[in-house]
């Protein structure tokens, strides 16, 4: 029988309690307010134990990633590419997602019933999910049954199925997911941002396509796509928990070994830089509905920009970081003109937007818009974060950075993440410290570079009849259907 030994793969017990301990010290530190305090030292033990992450580049170009855990007898594997739907025609809008589906539905020896059955019978965990900027085969089960799942994310990568009549299957359900989409508020107002901002880009329409692009997509198109991103030298083999790492590193070379490199596809072009470049307002028109959608976006940053972190901070003050945000303790709280808002940044492989998103009664839509904006103003100028809330905002980074570590699995997560958009490999080392180092004058001034309300774009989805009058101050209106 064997015996596993507590992992030391993870320190998380270690930096959580560092975080405790400091927040005790500073509620015994006397009468000074929090604010006038030193900051806590910045807990400089690794995320991963030097030398538990095994990498190695396999011939071919494949990338490989382990991370053993044999404190449960549990596997993680899987596999991704760096490019995902923003490479797509913007015609065949839909055709990763649809493809990405039908890997699932049958690969090498197994059609789509036995592929589920195999896993059902495992227990186990497979699937493969796709966003703008690359798609990723993750399976989950039993250590004892992990070359099955080797196998299932070896024949998805590498033999899909792609039978014809799986292909309409999931085409059919893809386009009734969109039909009663039209349905969702919250939904279309996120469509139609992003085609307001983004236009024809390919950001202009989401993930999943819209009903006339999923339609116009071919069976070829869906092998073509795999085809185009499924590259050895466009990828990465990850692992995480109970197994041995030089007999998995022997499987990966019989496996993945005679997959021959191939081109890889360029990243989609950039979409303007401002976006956009004076304001938009436009309606998607509701009639029946009584409470309004809105959105206020413009152009925002990319995912490897150097500015992410003081901007995520100032994200954290204005409307990331839940009720203690300034917009929901204005808007919520003072106002009482919604029961939430939020704000965050897109950052995708090029620039996302950063957008506010919220809701309330339609007669209350002007003087909540009027409210958002002035706040967007207000904290690139008169009014950037004081000290308290930048600490807060960091003490809320920290936090949920160390939430988001708790297993080996979610460590590998954020690997892979680094690793897709080529960051450096210490990022999660040194992310507390980079969030520490940032300054109240910092993030005043990429306030200022960031924020851009006064050319911000506008979208509500409600009553057009009624919210014309309203919106007219804010400037001219467009009116759309879906």
């Amino acid at each position: 029988m064997r015996h596993s030994k507590p992992c030391r793969t993870l320190n998380l017990r270690s930096i959580l309690l560092c975080l405790t301990l400091s927040s005790l010290a500073l509620g015994c530190a006397g009468t000074k307010p929090a604010w006038e305090l030193p900051p806590p030292p910045v807990h400089a033990n690794a995320i991963v134990a030097e030398g538990a992450l095994i990498k190695r580049t396999l011939p071919n170009g494949l990338r490989v990633m382990l991370l053993a855990d044999h404190s449960r007898p549990m596997v993680s594997m899987g596999l991704a590419v760096r490019r995902g739907a923003a490479i797509e025609p913007v015609e065949k809008a839909g055709v990763g997602a649809l493809c990405t589906e039908v890997m699932q539905r049958g690969a090498g020896d197994r059609d789509a019933l036995a592929m589920a059955d195999a896993a059902d019978a495992l227990g186990a965990s497979v699937g493969v999910n796709i966003n703008f900027d690359s798609v990723r085969i993750s399976t989950s089960g039993l250590a004892r049954d992990g070359d099955t799942l080797l196998e299932f994310v070896r024949d998805m990568a590498r033999k899909p199925r792609f039978d014809e009549a799986e292909i309409e299957k999931a085409r059919s359900e893809q386009l009734a997911g969109l039909s009663s989409s039209l349905d969702n508020p919250k939904t279309l107002l996120g469509w139609q941002l992003e085609r307001t901002l983004y236009g024809e880009h390919r950001y202009g329409a989401p993930v999943s396509g819209l009903p006339g692009t999923v339609a116009a997509i071919t069976p070829d198109d869906v092998r073509d796509f795999h085809s185009l991103i499924f590259q050895p030298n466009n990828a990465v083999f990850y692992a995480s928990g109970d197994f041995d790492s030089d007999a998995l590193i022997a499987k990966l070379e019989s496996a993945f070994g005679d997959w021959h490199p191939g081109p890889v596809p360029q990243s989609v072009a950039a979409p303007p830089a401002q976006v956009p470049v004076e304001r938009k307002i436009v309606v998607l028109d509701r009639p029946e509905m009584s409470q309004v959608q809105i959105a206020v976006a413009h152009e925002g940053l990319r995912r490897i920009d150097p500015r992410r972190i003081p901007a995520s901070l100032l994200n954290n003050v204005l409307g990331g970081s839940g009720f203690s945000s300034r917009l929901m303790v204005q808007l919520r709280s003072n106002a009482g003109l919604t029961y939430s808002v939020r704000s965050g940044f897109a950052l995708r492989r090029r620039a996302g937007r950063f957008g506010v998103t919220t809701f309330t009664r339609a007669k209350q839509m002007r003087p909540a818009i009027e409210l958002l904006l002035s706040e967007i103003e207000a904290i690139r100028g008169p009014r950037p974060p004081d000290a308290l809330e930048l600490r807060n905002a960091k003490a809320f980074s920290v936090g949920h950075f160390a939430l988001g570590l708790e297993t080996s699995q979610s460590v590998m997560a954020s690997l892979v993440n680094l690793d897709v958009y080529g960051l450096p490999e210490d990022s999660l080392d040194s992310y507390r410290a980079r969030i520490g180092a940032v300054t109240q004058p910092e993030v005043a001034a990429l306030a200022k570079d960031l924020l851009h309300p006064d050319r911000a774009a506008i979208v509500v989805v409600g009553p057009a009849e009624a919210l014309l009058p309203e919106l007219a101050p804010f400037g001219p209106v467009e009116v759309v259907e879906w």
